[in-house]
């Protein structure tokens, strides 16, 4: 995309001022994206190489969602995407690095911004013991995923055929990253229909009793 319009400026096919500066917006949009792949692939293949440095935490689940929340909702809200969390009485306690779970929940609000039904989504996030572990659960009411394609998903550069059609807007290595992250984790994670019509993605993350870090 950059060669082509690059040569429309240089070979006289943009001729005028506005042409030009069509061109010249779109050399830039096509930057920006190589620039956001390249970062993603420089990201994935740090962490496959065991390069990530980690500062861990003891932190309450429920309350790193708020203060998350707190943070970017506002500028998410701007984007078009809703997001929430519901109040839980489930022992939330999880080890973590800080920065790289708030990677994790930023990938998964992304992916849940590019496949909207509308030019509006909502995001909900909800805290559930399941044993041992502590799953975090991001339900979306976007376009969803066939059943076949949901194991795929956390497979590097894969990509649902609804997807194809907006490749721009994306790596193909968002939830490959926040699978690496959570395996780090001691977790796991998975994917599965929502019961508000679109996706969810649960991350399965080993608890922490609170007598037990006292």
């Amino acid at each position: 995309a950059i060669k082509g319009y690059a040569s429309g400026i240089l070979d006289g096919i943009a001729r005028t001022p506005e042409k030009q500066q069509i061109y010249a917006e779109r050399i830039r949009q096509a930057a920006v994206t190589m620039e956001g792949l390249t970062s993603r692939l420089r990201e994935f293949l740090r962490l496959g190489s065991n390069q990530l440095p980690l500062a861990w935490e003891i932190v309450d689940a429920h309350d790193f969602l708020a203060a998350m929340l707190v943070e970017h909702a506002a500028d998410y809200k701007e984007q078009g995407l809703f997001l929430s969390v519901e109040d839980t009485n489930a022992e939330t306690y999880i080890r973590i690095d800080r920065a790289e779970f708030a990677r994790v929940l930023k990938n998964l609000w992304e992916n849940s911004s590019k496949y909207r039904r509308g030019d509006t989504a909502e995001v909900r996030m909800s805290l559930a013991e399941k044993g041992a572990f502590l799953a975090i659960c991001c339900d979306d009411n976007g376009v969803g995923v066939a059943q076949e394609d949901l194991p795929k998903l956390f497979d590097s550069f894969y990509r649902t055929d609804a997807a194809r059609t907006n490749v721009a807007a994306g790596s193909g290595l968002g939830l490959a990253i926040v699978r690496q992250i959570v395996t780090v984790f001691g977790g796991n994670v998975h994917a599965e229909a929502s019961p508000f019509g679109g996706l969810r993605i649960v991350l399965l993350l080993p608890t922490l009793k609170q007598e037990g870090i006292r």
